[in-house]
């Protein structure tokens, strides 16, 4: 593929338009059923089209010819992530907020950060990790029905917490979440710009400040002994910028603040669809919990998830079926040629590499649950959860024993099944896609003291930061 600057040669082929409703456009289906229809549109007018909604409108590139040509290595000179993240750059006052930057100081940055996100580095917080989400569990009540979203929220918001921060999020999730969702919302076009100005935003941002202020402080003053684990927040303070600098003050809190940010717009919707594909399937649901009953009895050691085998590709076969990072936005930095259209200078476009999770010919049956599937060998990249190429979630490994981690908590602690029996799972995009409200679990019983706290802490200090 290359540049196309001169437009006398440009093709002269016509980016089809999804039809949609005369006002609405493609926004019901964008918010309510997005993979679906980028699939379904994909398979019918190709690998570029263009969708739009109230006030809006993208270019969207799919499927492999997107993840083989867009996605695959460094293409900075064809797009500009800039414009998609940089109201959240300027609100938290960074130049070295690590998904708003880019040439030399990301790669220096991501480098440094993904070191510190890496499933090699948070293996020691294993303990920690199961513990805390284990006693989320414990919380719930026999015989009661919760929604899902909000108890994986909390059920992850601490467990990233711990493992990263030292500090779980605790009485502060209400706030972590509009702080995220208001924050990266705008900028992607889920919600509208005037939302960074609402009172329920401002309000709930001044007291995360406040709360990722003090965990920072908290971790500036902690007498430093050898021999100590680092998490998250010691490897920024002792990150360096392009120049050999100490990250300044502002850069700390920006990358600091997505510990808890990307973990509630990532993790809680992620387990929540996960689960949601266990309830729904008693065989896989017994499979599990055998497998998981058989390791829990032994220590709880950084190698515990190797015992789970079958716990790791489930976790896989459901970041395939039910992505979060759907799309990459970009803006157009330089006209090109792709496919046989030009992709014009200034055009927001989306590359949505995760229509390959349900193509056929990558993934046969590809709407059935199968954890033993081989994945697609080749060059099309076509397992992409969290993106591709050099702009891609630097704590995908983490994040898949987040995601591990919560459900072994959860099916070794309590017994749950979907209510009602028969339900069916509705998505929204909220900025990011997550289940509807009305997916709600009711608390059958609590398993064995023995089967839910061997080698667990009984009882956790879970007293945050006020």
């Amino acid at each position: 593929m290359k540049a196309a600057k001169n437009t006398e040669h440009a093709p002269i082929r016509k980016i089809p338009k999804v039809p949609g409703h005369p006002i609405w456009k493609n926004a019901n289906d964008l918010f309510h059923r997005p993979l679906q229809f980028f699939k379904d549109s994909y398979l019918a007018y190709g690998p570029v089209f263009r969708v739009s909604g109230p006030g809006r409108s993208y270019i969207i590139i799919a499927g492999p010819e997107a993840n083989k040509k867009l996605l695959t290595g460094s293409k900075d000179h064809l797009f500009d992530h800039k414009p998609i993240y940089a109201h959240i750059a300027r609100e938290l006052k960074s130049e070295h907020y690590v998904i708003s930057t880019e040439g030399e100081r990301h790669s220096r940055l991501r480098q440094q950060v993904a070191k510190q996100l890496s499933a090699r580095a948070i293996a020691p917080k294993l303990p920690e990790m199961l513990a805390t989400a284990s006693s989320a569990c414990r919380h719930w009540r026999t015989g009661q029905t919760y929604q899902v979203l909000p108890e994986m929220h909390q059920l992850v918001g601490d467990q990233v917490g711990i493992a990263l921060a030292n500090q779980p999020l605790g009485t502060h999730l209400n706030d972590a979440i509009t702080f995220a969702r208001y924050s990266v919302g705008p900028g992607l076009g889920s919600y509208p710009k005037f939302l960074r100005f609402h009172p329920k935003y401002l309000a709930s941002s001044k007291r995360m400040v406040r709360f990722m202020n003090r965990v920072i402080d908290d971790h500036r003053k902690r007498p430093k002994v050898e021999g100590d684990p680092v998490d998250f927040i010691d490897g920024l303070l002792s990150c360096v910028d392009e120049n050999e600098q100490p990250l300044p003050d502002a850069a700390i809190f920006a990358n600091a603040q997505m510990v808890y940010s990307n973990s509630i717009l990532y993790g809680g919707p992620s387990v929540a669809f996960l689960l949601y594909m266990i309830l729904k399937d008693q065989e896989l649901l017994r499979t599990l919990t055998k497998e998981i009953d058989e390791a829990i009895h032994h220590p709880v050691t950084p190698m515990f998830l190797c015992q789970l085998p079958t716990v790791m590709k489930v976790v896989k076969e459901s970041m395939r079926i039910h992505p979060v990072a759907l799309a990459t936005p970009r803006v157009v930095k330089e006209s090109f040629e792709f496919e046989g259209y030009q992709i014009p200078e200034g055009e927001k476009v989306l590359v949505v590499g995760s229509v390959c999770h349900h193509l056929e010919n990558f993934y046969p049956n590809s709407e059935q649950v199968d954890p033993d599937r081989e994945q697609p060998t080749g060059k099309h990249n076509a397992y992409v959860p969290f993106g591709s190429g050099s702009h891609s979630c630097p704590a995908g490994g983490f994040m898949e024993v987040v995601f591990a981690v919560s459900i072994v908590a959860i099916l070794s602690t309590v017994k749950l099944e979907l209510t009602p029996h028969d339900y069916t799972l509705r998505k929204v995009v909220n900025p990011f896609p997550e289940p509807a409200n009305d997916f709600c679990f009711k608390v059958v019983e609590f398993r064995s003291a023995e089967a839910s706290a061997h080698n667990l802490s009984e009882e956790l200090c879970l007293n945050p930061l006020p």
